[in-house]
């Protein structure tokens, strides 16, 4: 059995215009999303992050190589319950994990080498896999299961996992706006925003902030900024100094977008910093107004 074939990676470069050990990077990543979600310990495992963002709802910007999740049981949890989760073969892969537990993070972070059963991979990385053990998480639980998508894979190719809903997804990124100066979070909430609008709950998405602030707000990262209250929150979305420096400054060049994304019209396509900031400033006022 094989995970993928060379006729699914060269669609996938044609149709995506990632180079191949990314793909190959990517399919192995799904391929351990898959084997979590078909295994015996799935329903502790609840995907969340930019690989739940790509396969689940379809955003172009493309999650190479990490997948984050948080883990239902937070309290009692450990790294070699984990790494039993991902360990073995997996139809045409073997996973080799390892995790370790960042007290200050309240996650579990993973390295996971692997190995293809019939696929030569050059200078390949391992995958990262994050488990959050926080409070505050999942607080939204869809009302039924989420379909995962990987065309590259060349079994089982969509299936279903649990995951976070869009309505907690967008207050996870934006909270990560609010406090990272990553630029895939604010790409995020633009996305969100053009493709998905009449999904959010604009009111639910600001409890929801509210609520997992409550838990996080004490991070360091947070007292760096000088936050120390959720009402802070909408002055630091739109601030137009880290607009100027995480966006302009720094840029969109460590992310990867599907080239049919590339190819939109230079007034609507997310590699486009002035319309990441219209769409994302435009449409989440209406949240933040609620903080």
């Amino acid at each position: 059995m094989s995970v993928t074939s060379q006729d699914l990676l060269q669609r996938a470069q044609e149709r995506t215009g990632l180079a191949r050990n990314q793909l190959l990077l990517m399919v192995a990543k799904s391929a351990a999303v898959r084997h979590i979600a078909q295994g015996p310990h799935s329903e502790h495992f609840v995907l969340k992050g930019g690989t739940l963002l790509t396969h689940v709802y379809s955003s172009p910007r493309q999650s190479i190589q990490d997948a984050d999740y948080l883990h239902r049981q937070a309290e009692t949890v450990t790294g070699p319950e984990l790494e039993q989760a991902l360990l073995g073969d997996a139809k045409g892969i073997t996973f080799d994990p390892a995790f370790s537990f960042d007290a200050g993070q309240e996650q579990f972070r993973g390295t996971v080498e692997f190995t293809f059963d019939d696929i030569v991979i050059r200078r390949s990385r391992p995958l990262k896999v994050s488990v959050s053990v926080r409070p505050g998480e999942w607080l939204d639980p869809p009302v039924s299961l989420l379909s995962y998508h990987d065309p590259v894979l060349a079994e089982d190719s969509t299936f279903e996992i649990q995951g976070l809903s869009l309505n907690e997804l967008a207050a996870e990124k934006l909270l990560g706006w609010c406090s990272k100066d990553l630029a895939k979070h604010l790409v995020d909430l633009a996305y969100i925003a053009r493709e998905h609008p009449a999904a959010i709950d604009h009111e639910l998405v600001a409890r929801l902030v509210a609520k997992k602030f409550a838990h996080e707000g004490r991070r360091g990262r947070y007292r760096a900024l000088g936050i120390t209250r959720v009402t802070q929150l909408p002055g630091c979305f739109t601030d137009p100094r880290r607009l100027d420096e995480v966006m302009h400054r720094q840029g969109l060049g460590d992310l990867f977008f599907a080239l049919a994304e590339r190819q939109r019209p230079e007034d609507d396509t997310l590699t486009n910093t002035a319309n990441i900031e219209h769409l994302a400033l435009s449409f989440w006022k209406s949240t933040l107004e609620l903080l």
